[in-house]
């Protein structure tokens, strides 16, 4: 469950980076950057349902850490 919950999250991370630098690129102020979080959540929660959407239609090509440890 554990590991389950931390690559969700580093989905969400990695979305929400990705949606926050392309954001700033194109606007940058102090009243900005609020809205340019909202917007790299907004993309990091894309890329999390996106991910979560694969791993269920390709179970076989998931690697887990249980697997990895024998």
């Amino acid at each position: 469950m554990w590991s389950f919950l931390r690559r969700q999250g580093l989905y969400f991370l990695f979305g929400f980076t990705i949606a926050f630098v392309i954001y700033l690129m194109f606007k940058l102020g102090t009243t900005d950057l609020l809205i340019g979080l909202l917007i790299g959540a907004i993309g990091g929660l894309l890329a999390c349902t996106g991910f979560f959407w694969l791993e269920r239609k390709f179970p076989e090509k998931v690697e887990t850490t249980e697997d990895s440890s024998e």
